[in-house]
């Protein structure tokens, strides 16, 4: 009995790792308060495609960039 519920450990954690994932940063988008501090980006790249992509925004003047 111990052994079957140790086999389904690794199952059990990967869909609380997925759940706190998706809680934490799923949901969380700082664009509009990005844009609200710097102003528009001076060049926006984006990488990947649908559904794993990403976009770095340059901010030139300030010497930062935000993914």
């Amino acid at each position: 009995m111990k052994s079957q519920k140790l086999k389904r450990l690794p199952f059990y954690l990967t869909i609380l790792l997925s759940a706190l994932l998706y809680m934490t940063c799923g949901t969380q988008d700082d664009r509009d308060r990005i844009r609200a501090q710097m102003g528009e980006p001076d060049s926006i790249i984006t990488r990947g495609a649908d559904p794993f992509w990403r976009e770095t925004w340059y901010y030139d003047q300030a010497g930062v960039a935000y993914e």
